[in-house]
């Protein structure tokens, strides 16, 4: 049986607003929603991570839930180019543009410099 989380005013406001996008960042919400401060901004932000309708990508970037606690990637590359200024290449981009058929299990994203590897889902 799952749970029931219960949401304040504010996170309803939130995620009726939230629910148009897939990626949005905390300076976003901060822009849409002046009367907010950067304080309760951070609570409701870790409060709607905690009852699964946001998934923490990095440090002020959210993925939002269509459903709570499950968290549903609809375009990998979008992901990829938010976590990492640059470009979707090599086997990413010849999958992207067509060229192949099979889906690689690895975005790769070309970086003016060396930025590292996150895992986003299993």
């Amino acid at each position: 049986m799952m749970k029931n989380y219960y949401l304040s005013r504010t996170e309803q406001e939130l995620i009726s607003v939230l629910k148009a996008t897939d990626i949005i960042s905390a300076q976003e919400i901060k822009e849409l929603f002046p009367g907010l401060s950067e304080n309760m901004i951070k609570k409701v932000l870790l409060s709607l991570v905690r009852k699964g309708y946001l998934y923490r990508l990095k440090r002020g970037l959210y993925l939002v839930n269509e459903e709570p606690g499950k968290p549903l990637i609809k375009n990998p590359y979008w992901i990829a180019l938010a976590l990492f200024t640059g470009y979707v290449a090599f086997s990413s981009a010849l999958r992207l543009y067509g060229f192949i058929e099979y889906e690689p299990f690895t975005i790769f994203v070309a970086t003016p410099r060396k930025s590292g590897k996150r895992e986003i889902a299993e």
